[in-house]
């Protein structure tokens, strides 16, 4: 039997507003946390009981987009050295809730890793384009333009568009190698400070989600 090395704890999330801020409101009231206790009892011996790596991927709910799905999520999984996988018990992908879409702008987090396991989100359908008074840090603009977003400026806002191609890009190059990262990562993730943390899950979704993948053609 394959037990988890830890409990479940609130860290390596990535919120919006569009990742504005990596950090969410760790409210108990937080609605993509209920749905993950739901599904983690429910599916918990399947992932946990079972050799490899158990991908689950749930119907998705009408209001949202989900752009992955077990063949491009081990594709990508492929891509990467397997020891950066060992031990990896699972990954979940959710199908939102309206609840979940209502606090999109203070809840919301693209993925979290938790108990040797990667959760994914799905992603709310009119947030596909988002308008801002001014442009987000850099460094969330080139998390977005890298995967194929397209910037725009019309009157006094700037405009940010994933199409499905994009969004499948960021999700599976940024989101989910992000969250492997903190995989990678998990014996000093507990331990640090969760801007350390974050930063190296950024530079692992950087250079293997993005560079790696670039220079093999990818």
């Amino acid at each position: 039997m394959r037990l988890p090395k830890y409990s479940f704890g609130i860290r390596g999330i990535r919120s919006g507003q569009w990742s504005q801020s990596k950090w969410t409101n760790t409210s108990k009231f937080d609605p993509g946390q209920i749905e993950i206790e739901k599904v983690i009892s429910r599916f918990y011996n399947k992932i946990y009981n079972s050799a490899g790596i158990t991908v689950i991927v749930l119907p998705t709910n009408p209001n949202f987009i989900n752009p992955l799905n077990e063949e491009n999520i081990l594709k990508t999984l492929s891509t990467v050295p397997k020891n950066y996988t060992a031990g990896l018990a699972g990954i979940l992908v959710l199908g939102g809730s309206k609840k979940q879409e209502k606090t999109f702008n203070s809840l919301f987090s693209y993925g979290r890793y938790r108990q040797d396991t990667i959760i994914i989100h799905p992603f709310p359908k009119r947030y596909l384009e988002q308008r801002f008074k001014t442009l987000p840090k850099p460094n969330v603009m080139n998390e977005y333009e890298r995967a194929g977003a397209k910037v725009t400026r019309r009157g006094k806002h700037w405009y940010v568009r994933f199409d499905e191609d994009s969004l499948e890009q960021f999700y599976l190059r940024d989101v989910l190698l992000h969250e492997l990262g903190h995989h990678v990562d998990s014996e000093n993730f507990r331990s640090k400070p969760l801007k350390k943390a974050e930063r190296f899950a950024d530079w692992f979704a950087s250079e293997h989600g993005f560079k790696l993948w670039d220079a093999k053609g990818r």
